[in-house]
């Protein structure tokens, strides 16, 4: 079912991808895949809050690199009512030979 949303959304099949998406939540509602999917209707609605909320989500349950750039861009969309931080975790600093950051 997953290849067929997939495969829908790529071809533009909005309406099939979500009739798709529809059964996998009906059947896995909080698996990491049916929220990514959910995640990818919403940006493909301009629905960018929505969208993060649910990568965020899906991320929570299976972290991926592929999640993190889709969070990352639906935090950027305008409209999107998150932080636009281009990043958050302490870059620009220098590491001092306290921190344990310090063996880089």
């Amino acid at each position: 079912m997953t290849r067929a949303a997939t495969t829908a959304l790529a071809a533009g099949k909005f309406d099939a991808g979500q009739k798709y998406v529809a059964q996998m939540e009906k059947l896995q509602p909080e698996s990491p895949v049916t929220l990514a999917m959910r995640g990818d209707l919403a940006m493909r609605t301009d629905e960018f809050t929505k969208a993060l909320s649910y990568y965020e989500r899906a991320a929570a349950k299976a972290p991926s690199g592929v999640l993190a750039i889709s969070q990352f861009i639906a935090g950027q969309r305008p409209g999107s009512h998150r932080p636009r931080s281009r990043c958050s975790t302490g870059c620009g600093r220098t590491p001092t030979t306290s921190s344990p950051a310090s063996r880089w």
